[in-house]
């Protein structure tokens, strides 16, 4: 995954799990010749999933390895490329997408839930829903869809073995996208 914002572009590296940064003028120069800036490093027992960027704050949504455990989302500070800090928010399980508001002080997970390990939809698997992350505060809500029943959701594309809004995915292809004026996500 790649985004860019400004000065910075940051891509995804799964094979060495970090959150790699450059800028953005030697990439359009010469992307052959463009030299890393930085590795951010991730956590072990976390995969990384996706990644955006506004100004000076990254951040990188990680799925826990450990089936069925919460995620999280590591929060980067790189205005002081010496000093690069991090910051880690639980959020739902299997955060699959992340998009940062305009501003860059909200950042929204689809968290996918996730289904057994062999594939199989089971009523213990995980739910998925959306968390909201003020990057200020550091507080984090979380939208469930277990209010919902299939009635409700007519229209709407889910698994036809699904036997309740519970395995609504939250799996957005392309990532989530954030309005302008921070009210819709999409």
């Amino acid at each position: 995954i790649i985004k860019a914002d400004g000065d910075y572009v940051v891509t995804t590296n799964g094979l060495a799990n970090t959150v790699d940064l450059y800028l953005t003028a030697d990439l359009i120069e010469d992307p052959s010749t463009a030299e890393k800036l930085a590795s951010l490093d991730l956590l072990s027992n976390y995969s990384i999933t996706s990644v955006d960027i506004k100004g000076t704050t990254v951040v990188a949504a990680l799925k826990n390895d450990n089936y069925g455990e919460a995620g999280i989302v590591r929060v980067f500070d790189i205005s002081d490329l010496n000093d690069i800090t991090a910051t880690d928010i639980a959020v739902g399980i299997h955060p699959d997408s992340i998009a940062l508001n305009a501003a860059g002080t909200l950042a929204f997970t689809a968290n996918e839930g996730e289904v057994d390990e062999d594939g199989t939809l089971n009523p213990a698997d995980a739910e998925g829903s959306i968390s909201v992350i003020d990057l200020v505060t550091g507080f984090v809500t979380t939208i469930r869809f277990d209010g919902f029943t299939l009635d409700d959701l007519e229209g709407v594309r889910i698994s036809p073995t699904a036997i309740s809004a519970k395995f609504l995915s939250t799996y957005f292809t392309p990532p989530l996208v954030v309005s302008n004026e921070s009210t819709r996500i999409s």
